[in-house]
């Protein structure tokens, strides 16, 4: 019989329990990479992974692991973009609110008729509008952008604009 040893791991404020298995002398800590961040310096640009916990029953051994993972991760980063986001200019001024809905529907204050629909395509929530525009909500380093895309345009095209984001809540 080996022994297998608890422990709480924290990684930046989120904790998660691993296990030591004392028979095969092995430290196994269950983390995953949600998304990099690129940072610059004097000497160029580093690219980090960002690691976060997961769940220990994610290593259930019932088959379903993969897919609990994948969901879990999916409503993660539903539930970073879900809610009331203020937009904002460089100064300050308000712009409009969107609303990101949890069934992956938007509504914008500045065209009240204009429907949304929305996704989450790596680290960023895209949104297609009803009126032609799209626009991105993408984190950066302390910040979330804004970038919006006029009718007709592709999300690879230059930008129409650009300002940031603010959630307001869910």
């Amino acid at each position: 019989m080996t022994d297998k040893f608890a422990f709480l791991f924290i990684l930046n404020g989120v904790s998660t329990k691993g296990w030591v298995d004392g028979g095969n002398k092995e430290l196994s800590i269950p983390l995953y990479v949600s998304g990099t961040e690129t940072y610059k310096t004097a000497t160029g640009s580093n690219t980090v992974h960002v690691l976060e916990p997961f769940d220990p029953e994610d290593f259930l051994d019932d088959g379903d692991a993969r897919a609990k993972v994948e969901a879990k991760d999916i409503k993660r980063r539903r539930d970073a973009f879900a809610g009331r986001w203020k937009i904002v200019n460089d100064k300050g001024a308000v712009g409009s609110y969107f609303t990101l809905d949890d069934s992956f529907t938007a509504k914008k204050s500045n065209v009240p008729d204009a429907t949304g629909k929305w996704e989450v395509v790596g680290s960023e929530a895209r949104i297609t509008w009803s009126d032609g525009w799209k626009d991105i909500l993408r984190p950066e380093k302390d910040r979330i952008a804004k970038i919006a895309f006029g009718p007709g345009t592709s999300w690879d095209d230059k930008p129409a604009d650009s300002q940031f984001a603010i959630k307001e809540g869910k």
